[in-house]
Formats: structure tokens, C-alpha cells, sequence
């Protein structure tokens, strides 16, 4: 039986150097890329994985590790084209849950804004 818990969490359970997704990928660029880049990719990448990790706990965790990524992939020469597409591939997908999340912290903050202020209006109205 399939548990699909175990199944998200994969990265936390074993190297992912052998995970079959990454070496599917891996080894699907063998023909496109030379091992620099698919070693500049595989790196730059690691800091946006990070970052997602992060980014459901701990914001500015996040917000370091994507500083960081974000760093290394304006250095990416222009003529490599491809590792830049593809860079921006894993960066786009780990920054938009970075927002989600994060629109989601916020709406919670507003909340709890709300509920302060009415906590200290109704304890003015409600005096002991």
C-alpha cells in the first residue's frame, strides 16, 4: 500500500543524489548539458528546494536561502541559454509557493490583528 505521506517526504528519507526523480532528471540533460552545468543547476536548485522547505515554517529562512539562489543564477552567463531556462524553471515553481505561503501568513497576521483589536474593544466595554 502506498503511503502517500511517506511519498511527499522522500528528500527527508534518503540522499537525493539517489532519489529516481532527480536521476531521472539528471540523466534526461546528460545530452543537453556539459557536467558544469548540470552541477551549476543541481546546486542553484538545491537553494530554491531549500527555500520551500523553509518557506512552510520559517520565513526568513526562506528568504535567505532565495537571496542566495537568486545571487548565483544573475552570475549565469547570457549565452548559456538553457541552463538559464532551466534554472528559472525550479525557480519559478519554488517561489510561487514561497507566495502562497506567505500570502497565507499574512491573511493569518491580519487576522490575528483583528482579533486583538477586538479582544481590547471588548474588554474596554466589559470592565471587572
Amino acid at each position: 500500500m502506498l503511503n502517500h505521506k511517506d511519498r511527499l517526504q522522500w528528500h527527508k528519507n534518503s540522499l537525493i543524489e539517489r532519489s529516481g526523480y532527480v536521476l531521472f532528471y539528471m540523466n534526461s540533460l546528460r545530452d543537453h548539458l556539459p557536467v558544469e552545468d548540470r552541477q551549476t543547476l543541481y546546486m542553484i536548485a538545491k537553494y530554491f528546494t531549500d527555500a520551500v522547505e523553509f518557506a512552510r515554517t520559517n520565513i526568513p529562512a526562506a528568504e535567505y536561502f532565495f537571496e542566495i539562489g537568486e545571487r548565483y543564477q544573475c552570475e549565469i552567463p547570457e549565452d548559456k541559454v538553457l541552463l538559464k531556462k532551466l534554472i528559472f524553471n525550479s525557480y519559478d515553481r519554488a517561489k510561487s509557493y514561497y507566495f502562497l505561503k506567505l500570502i497565507n501568513m499574512i491573511k493569518l497576521l491580519k487576522g490575528y490583528i483583528i482579533l486583538l483589536k477586538l479582544i481590547k474593544t471588548s474588554t474596554k466595554s466589559f470592565r471587572f
